[in-house]
């Protein structure tokens, strides 16, 4: 394999890792640590980390330690659509 290729490989793989939202330690899962972890972040007790935000509101609140413990509980974590979230298991979406 040429060395171009490679370091590309690497990239796509680095990239696929580090996209699970809510994974604040980065195990490549959401559990009971992340859930530690964003709770501190919500208390300033850590620093800001975008990953524990999950409702895309530049902050990380109650609400985004809500949706970790949910996900922690088996529930998925809803996805993130220009800003606003969407339930994962459709309907429709409102600024409200």
């Amino acid at each position: 394999m040429k060395p171009v290729s490679l370091w590309i490989l690497l990239l796509i793989t680095v990239n696929a890792l580090a996209s699970i939202r809510g994974d604040l330690n980065s195990d490549q899962k959401v559990d009971i640590a992340d859930l530690v972890r964003v709770q501190q972040i919500e208390r300033s007790e850590l620093p800001f980390d975008s990953n524990a935000d999950i409702d895309g509101d530049q902050a990380v609140t109650p609400a985004d330690v809500w949706l970790i413990q949910e996900a922690t509980l088996g529930r998925p974590i809803p996805e993130l659509v220009d800003s606003k979230i969407i339930d994962t298991s459709g309907g429709s979406l409102s600024d409200g």
